[in-house]
């Protein structure tokens, strides 16, 4: 969906938002907004907030990914 965006969040281990296709935006909480486009890649450090959406009337494709909490047996 054009403009589609996530709300504020942050992620305990961290995020990595790799741009596959179209045009985005991402922020940091109290930084500036930065256009990602195909091939960019974002990491947000641990529990940094922040969002990120496809730029507004355009589409992006991106695949986040977070690192799992580490488990013991």
């Amino acid at each position: 969906m054009p403009g589609a965006r996530t709300h504020w969040h942050r992620h305990p281990l961290g995020q990595t938002v790799y741009v596959a296709e179209g045009v985005g935006l991402c922020q940091r909480r109290s930084g500036p907004v930065e256009v990602i486009r195909p091939g960019d890649r974002v990491l947000f450090e641990a529990d940094e907030e922040h969002c990120h959406s496809a730029a507004p009337y355009r589409l992006m494709v991106h695949w986040p990914s977070t690192r799992a909490t580490p488990t013991t047996t």
